[in-house]
């Protein structure tokens, strides 16, 4: 179960990452992050929601940092990481990124290499 909650804990820093793409995180993309999160991943949401609540308050990652850390865990893990399991967190970074005025173009080539290299993962 550890592992899983490392993949929870890794989208939730990218979701993040993505929704502090335009600088600031709006309210809209926070409640978006965590009833998306709760839906996708169920009782395992919290893992999610703490990791993004701690990145909110205290750690405040660049966009790089965040996108290179989820990509090292998912592939750490990658023998976890099944075609159900891809298209959820590819479903978690969209709907974080359209929940405030749609998805920007900076969002966009993010979400769009994110597509790209969890699709790679074997």
């Amino acid at each position: 179960m550890h592992e899983k909650h490392e993949l929870y804990r890794a989208i939730a820093v990218l979701a993040y990452a993505i929704a502090m793409v335009d600088g600031e995180l709006q309210p809209s993309e926070k409640e978006a992050f965590m009833g998306i999160i709760n839906k996708e991943l169920g009782d395992d949401a919290w893992v999610a929601e703490s990791r993004f609540e701690l990145l909110e308050e205290s750690l405040m990652p660049t966009i790089e940092h965040s996108y290179n850390y989820a990509m090292f865990v998912l592939n750490k893990y990658k023998h976890l990481v099944d075609k159900p399991m891809k298209d959820r967190f590819v479903r978690v970074v969209e709907k974080v990124a359209t929940a405030h005025d749609g998805t920007s173009q900076a969002e966009e080539f993010v979400i769009e290499r994110f597509k790209r290299d969890i699709a790679t993962l074997a």
